[in-house]
């Protein structure tokens, strides 16, 4: 936990990274919405997923996207996948 705080805004990709690989810390089952209107709900410490965050199944990030330049030049780049698609190791 600490060093996922300590890069959080220094290397932001190293923070997600973190996250990715030892599920910390936790995201709350609670939406920031409902957090915001009784703030004793939450837990410390836990993750707050954003109330808009584009991702098609909720929750967080799995994959990053490839450049539209590199889509663009590159014929062998896959196909698109969604955000919230996991990665080949990702086993959760």
């Amino acid at each position: 936990m600490q060093k996922w705080a300590a890069l959080c805004y220094m290397d932001n990709m190293e923070a997600w990274s973190e996250i990715r690989r030892t599920d910390v810390p936790v995201l709350s089952n609670q939406k920031a919405s409902d957090i915001f209107a009784d703030a004793t709900i939450y837990t410390p410490g836990d993750l707050i997923e954003p109330a808009e965050n584009g991702i098609e199944a909720g929750g967080l990030m799995k994959r990053m996207f490839y450049p539209k330049k590199a889509r663009d030049l590159n014929k062998n780049t896959p196909s698109p996948k969604k955000g919230s698609d996991p990665v080949w190791w990702d086993i959760h």
